[in-house]
């Protein structure tokens, strides 16, 4: 048990090293950095408000990043109305870079867009499961170890969401499988070392 109840130091110790990895995977979840503060405050709002966590310090990364995946998707569920595209000056220069044309920037845009959209309408697990392989890279195992289920409910569990995914987006990505995506905060990183593919 992790008492934090009047422990200030602790619990500032825990927001320092941690914050960032909350952010980072709440960012690539909804794409929005005011989203990623939102879910970072609310994860820790909610360890704050526990007073005392049941976990050794090594399985806080963990434990967070499973909080920061439910709460990332939380807000994308929250969000009612389909965002809108905009010509931001980021956007602009975007859509200007080398190789890419306006058009192939926009219709990323709203792959982008829409996947967030269809990702919020997955069941919890299915969700937690894209999100980790995806946008963490996380493994198999490491994926069954955050949530607490077997390799093999990850695989299966994995496959069911991506085939409502590739259904739901079918008119953006035609036939094929969900593609991957060019842009970082999108698709997030791949593990350099990752077991399975």
């Amino acid at each position: 048990m992790l008492p934090l109840q009047g422990d200030t130091d602790l619990f500032v110790q825990l927001v320092e090293t941690h914050a960032g990895m909350v952010y980072d995977l709440a960012w690539r979840v909804t794409g929005n950095p005011e989203d990623a503060e939102d879910v970072v405050q609310d994860v820790f709002f909610r360890i704050a408000k526990r007073q005392a966590v049941s976990l050794p310090p090594p399985e806080w990364p963990r434990f967070l990043r499973r909080a920061a995946t439910n709460a990332a998707i939380d807000v994308l569920r929250r969000k009612k109305r389909r965002p809108e595209l905009t010509l931001e000056t980021g956007d602009l220069d975007a859509l200007t870079a080398p190789g890419s044309t306006p058009l192939d920037d926009l219709l990323q845009q709203e792959l982008a867009i829409r996947l967030r959209s269809e990702i919020a309408k997955l069941a919890p697990r299915e969700a937690a499961v894209i999100v980790l392989r995806h946008f963490e890279g996380m493994s198999y195992q490491d994926i069954a170890d955050t949530l607490g289920i077997t390799r093999n409910a990850v695989g299966v569990t994995l496959h069911s969401a991506r085939r409502r995914l590739q259904e739901s987006l079918r008119d953006l990505i035609g036939e094929g499988s969900v593609p991957a995506r060019k842009d970082a905060h999108v698709a997030g990183r791949r593990s350099r070392n990752r077991k399975d593919t």
